[in-house]
């Protein structure tokens, strides 16, 4: 038996969880028990759950449902899984159920990982975690193993009038009784939402820079493009109302990529006789991750008008870090005017910092949103043939419509 430890975020949970879960031959058992799980996490894993179980494997996870972590979207989502899930929780609010525990079993091992992680995407990336790795090897171990399994059962298989195993009829219970939030309120709950750091302890400490996730794949984002509408329980209205200014101009917002740390895009031809220096974002970015590009609240609308009509252009004008990722010690600080300009929906930002630093069609940039004093946004150029170009363009899971473009969220 042998213990190690994860300091997140120098060591990424949710990566290694993808590892156990690709690995060959396959686990024969496979647990998550988590205190709160998130619908984009889930859908991190799905692929790699749904073959474990066509291969044999037990799946099962027990959740929490207390403190509105857990929606009802992420409940109905394991469903579809047909895997089994329990869900625990005390009627007296002061006992919440708390722990994160990762169970896999093979048939000659085991792993047991310990600690602070949650099942979103926080908890296996971006936030600070602690957690214990136990390798157990058999035969040598399986005494220790059975202790173990043993000591934690009431996580692994709880039981009593706390625990109910997940079903159609218990969800639309726990909807009707509001038991559960929409997937909308729980990520405010979460507080994973971004908020500039103003007042406070943010305006005290600084910040240091955290590996960003890897991408969410191409049926995640177009799964998050839509909805927001809890099973069987209508709208989400707080929800609703919050997104009603961006979507009188964008048009249905869709769930959305929960607090995104990158955003990653191929670009077009960036100047010529008609292209003043300019990138276009594709609208589906925009739809997926309002927040991120400070829409609509940090836009003011400007009308010009001429002869021919009216033109309609929301502008804000944030400062950018810029800089070439095989020159970093050129980075750029400046102004940079974001609009939609509405007469024809399309989202540009300016991009000249991108021509200085030799960019052309085709090359890739990372635009991370950073809430400090020196600057809102970073962009790092990545030009093709480059170590990150090939890194990130595997980032880039979705199409811009009608072009051979490429984009996605991390």
């Amino acid at each position: 038996m042998k213990t190690s430890f994860i300091a997140q975020p120098d060591q990424q949970l949710g990566s290694m969880l993808t590892d156990l879960l690709a690995t060959d031959p396959p686990p024969v058992e496979v647990c998550f028990v988590s205190a709160f799980v998130s619908l984009q996490t889930l859908h991190r894993i799905k692929s790699q759950v749904r073959r474990l179980k066509r291969l044999g494997c037990s799946v099962r996870f027990v959740l929490g449902i207390d403190l509105e972590g857990t929606s009802a979207e992420a409940l109905a989502e394991l469903l579809s899984w047909k895997v089994e899930v329990h869900v625990v929780k005390h009627r007296t609010p002061r006992h919440v159920f708390h722990p994160k525990l990762y169970w896999f079993k093979w048939k000659a091992s085991a792993r047991v990982l310990l600690g602070s992680s949650n099942l979103t995407d926080g908890g296996l990336f971006t936030n600070y975690e602690g957690m214990s790795d136990t390798l157990y090897r058999f035969p040598a171990d399986l005494q220790q193993f059975a202790k173990a399994a043993k000591e934690l059962e009431r996580f692994l298989r709880p039981s009593g009038p706390t625990a109910y195993q997940l079903s159609k009829a218990l969800l639309s219970e726990l909807i009707a009784a509001r038991a559960v939030p929409s997937e909308a309120e729980a990520r405010r709950t979460r507080g994973q939402q971004h908020r500039a750091p103003s007042a406070g302890a943010g305006a005290i400490f600084g910040a240091e820079r955290i590996p960003v996730p890897p991408a969410l794949p191409k049926p995640a984002l177009e799964t998050l493009a839509k909805g927001g509408v809890s099973p069987g329980k209508g709208a989400d209205s707080a929800g609703a109302a919050a997104r009603a200014s961006g979507e009188s101009v964008l048009g249905p917002l869709g769930l959305g990529v929960e607090d995104p740390s990158a955003f990653f895009m191929t670009l077009p031809k960036l100047q010529g006789s008609s292209i003043p220096g300019e990138a276009r974002i594709p609208l589906v970015g925009i739809r997926l991750a309002p927040d991120f590009w400070g829409w609509p609240d940090e836009y003011t609308k400007d009308v010009k008008h001429s002869p021919s009509g009216e033109s309609i252009y929301w502008n804000w004008r944030p400062i950018w870090k810029t800089w070439s990722a095989d020159a970093p010690e050129n980075a750029v600080i400046q102004e940079v005017r974001m609009y939609l300009y509405e007469n024809s929906m399309d989202f540009r930002f300016y991009a000249r910092f991108l021509i200085d630093a030799g960019a052309d069609a085709g090359d890739l940039v990372q635009i991370v949103r950073t809430p400090n004093h020196e600057a809102a946004y970073e962009c790092i150029l990545a030009k093709k043939g480059t170590a990150e170009y090939r890194a990130w363009v595997k980032a880039c899971t979705l199409t811009v419509p009608n072009s051979d473009r490429r984009f996605g969220y991390a």
